[in-house]
C-alpha cells in the first residue's frame, strides 16, 4: 500500500507544470544583468612591499620584473604609501604556491584582500 502511495505521489509531481512568479523572473534578470556588466571579483595579491620612499619602490620593481618577467607588477599610490602588489587569485590557498615562492626573493610579501578583473585570474590560471 505504501509503495502505490509513492508511486502515484511520484506521478502527480511530475505531471504539474511550474510557473515561476514574475517576482523570481525579475530578480533573475536583474542578476543576469549585473554580472554581465560587473566583471570585477573580490580575491587575493601578493603585496611585495610597501613604502614611503619612490626609489626604493622603483629598485624593488626593477628586482621584481628581471626575476619575474613574466609576471604583471602593479604599484598604487596610497599618500603616502607606495604599494608593488602582484598576482590576482580569488582564493588564499591559490595564491599561497606564489607567495612562497616569492617570499625567497622578497620576505616581506604577503597577501592583501583585494578587487580586479575576473581576466586577471584567467592570465594567473594558465
Amino acid at each position: 500500500m505504501v509503495t502505490v502511495f509513492v508511486i502515484t505521489s511520484f506521478v502527480c509531481v511530475h505531471a504539474q507544470s511550474i510557473v515561476e512568479d514574475p517576482a523570481i523572473t525579475r530578480v533573475m534578470m536583474s542578476f543576469v544583468e549585473y554580472n554581465t556588466t560587473h566583471t570585477e571579483v573580490r580575491g587575493w595579491r601578493i603585496q611585495i612591499m610597501s613604502t614611503t620612499d619612490r626609489r626604493i619602490m622603483e629598485e624593488t620593481q626593477s628586482r621584481f620584473k628581471r626575476r619575474y618577467p613574466e609576471y604583471e607588477l602593479m604599484f598604487q599610490h596610497q599618500n603616502p604609501y607606495y604599494h608593488l602588489k602582484t598576482g590576482a587569485f580569488l582564493t588564499q590557498p591559490d595564491a599561497r604556491p606564489f607567495l612562497k615562492k616569492l617570499q625567497h626573493d622578497f620576505p616581506g610579501a604577503f597577501l592583501v584582500s583585494d578587487e580586479f578583473e575576473i581576466s586577471e585570474v584567467l592570465n594567473y590560471l594558465e
